[in-house]
């Protein structure tokens, strides 16, 4: 785009898109951004407790109506706002992660591991 003459008036990343909007806004190179990425990874595996994310299709209500349910992990994303409807995503222990997944699946109600290695925003 930017052959095309195309330029952002602003640039805005959170978490790994931030490594991405760095090298748009001119204030570091690509490679330097890819190279930071790398080091990270490498921190993240090196120091990360182990665990997992579970995203839940269901109303982030849920977590909060649920808290026993819930207790040990973190909510880590939510899709929407709204108490009734969207997703949201838990992370933690993975122990915990399968013994929620065992009950929601139980009510009907669907979750799925997030493939994540190492897993983000574990507690």
């Amino acid at each position: 785009m930017r052959e095309e003459g195309s330029r952002p008036d602003a640039v805005l990343g959170q978490g790994l898109a931030q490594y991405v909007a760095a090298p748009v806004a001119g204030a570091m190179s690509v490679e330097d951004g890819l190279d930071l990425v790398m080091k990270q990874a490498g921190l993240l595996r090196l120091r990360c407790r182990t665990g997992g994310m579970l995203g839940v299709l269901a109303g982030p209500g849920l977590f909060h109506r649920r808290r026993e349910l819930f207790r040990g992990l973190s909510l880590a994303a939510v899709n929407c706002a709204d108490p009734s409807s969207g997703h949201f995503v838990v992370s933690g222990a993975t122990h915990r992660l399968a013994a929620v997944r065992a009950v929601v699946d139980e009510e009907g109600v669907v979750a799925t591991a997030c493939p994540m290695r190492p897993p983000l925003r574990v507690p």
